[in-house]
């Protein structure tokens, strides 16, 4: 994903990701909370807390990662600026945001969840939202997944999936 900087046209593309937020541990603390810029200062490049800095004149934001290998990598390349983020826990789409910007990370993502950036499970692969952004939604798997699966039926969202354009459209319409 690209650093977008304020002002600068992104995609132009709809795009709607599907995010599974596993435990609500990291929901709690840099979603339903936000993150403060300085408090990540020393784990970033110039270049993104430039971006950071241009995107959140706050300095608060609302944070999210996801692994930055294999299928979740390759759908992480395909989030653009504008993007629709839908966060998703047992059986429901609860939260939705738009992402602003993003970039990889480990230092950061250590500093936002615990994570050792040794871990199999990280979190490298980052985008932020804004705080404004962020609105409950309610949205149960049948609806969503008739739209991306072609199947009415209640399946478990289990890794981060791009929808863009078409679909993204047809999603959006759910809201």
């Amino acid at each position: 994903m690209k650093l977008y900087q304020n002002g600068e046209v992104g995609s132009k593309k709809k795009g709607v990701v599907l995010q599974p937020t596993g435990g609500m541990e990291n929901v709690k603390r840099t979603i339903l909370q936000s993150v403060y810029l300085d408090d990540l200062q020393k784990a970033l490049t110039e270049e993104q807390y430039k971006c950071l800095e241009q995107a959140f004149p706050s300095k608060r934001f609302l944070a999210w990662g996801c692994n930055d290998y294999g299928w979740t990598d390759n759908q992480y390349k395909m989030i653009n600026k504008g993007f629709d983020i839908w966060f998703y826990t047992d059986w429901c789409y609860f939260l939705r945001a738009e992402v602003e910007c993003g970039f990889h990370n480990p230092k950061v993502a250590s500093l936002l969840w615990n994570s050792p950036s040794d871990d199999s499970r990280n979190f490298n692969n980052l985008y932020f939202c804004s705080v404004d952004s962020l609105t409950k939604i309610n949205l149960l798997t049948p609806a969503v997944n008739e739209i991306t699966r072609g199947e009415l039926k209640k399946n478990v969202l289990r890794r981060l999936e791009v929808f863009i354009d078409e679909k993204a459209t047809a999603l959006l319409k759910l809201i």
